[in-house]
């Protein structure tokens, strides 16, 4: 390993420890719990079709490493239709639904580094009726 990698390593772990939620990331009936993942950007979207009908969503990206997405020890990557639930500083549990964005050419996420061990991963929250 060269000098580089082994400082891309110490700083993804630093990121991790400093940066990370525990998440569970769900996909049918598979699950991966505990899952470390930084929540990254976040853009409220409208698709209101009417002045008087607001249809919102709140999209947000998260940051995975490519070696922990893995169910029962195989690795996968990120599909659109998975799920990822993370509980927020409010204790209110939140569902986000991984999403193809148009212009990421078709998938539901990019690698973040030039050493493709990090993954955007694109969501939309599925927000509760009250919200």
């Amino acid at each position: 390993m060269n000098l580089f990698n082994s400082a891309i390593q110490l700083l993804n772990t630093t990121l991790k420890t400093v940066a990370g939620e525990p998440v569970t990331y769900r996909r049918g009936n598979d699950t991966i719990d505990g899952l470390v993942l930084i929540p990254a950007s976040t853009a409220p979207e409208d698709y209101s079709i009417e002045a008087d009908m607001a249809l919102t969503t709140l999209d947000r990206d998260w940051i995975a490493w490519a070696t922990d997405l893995a169910f029962a020890g195989e690795r996968t990557l990120p599909k659109s239709g998975d799920r990822i639930d993370w509980t927020d500083a409010t204790g209110t549990l939140r569902t986000y639904l991984v999403t193809v964005r148009s212009g990421k050419g078709g998938r539901a996420y990019r690698h973040t580094d030039q050493t493709m061990q990090q993954l955007r991963i694109f969501t939309s929250e599925k927000r509760p009726n009250n919200e």
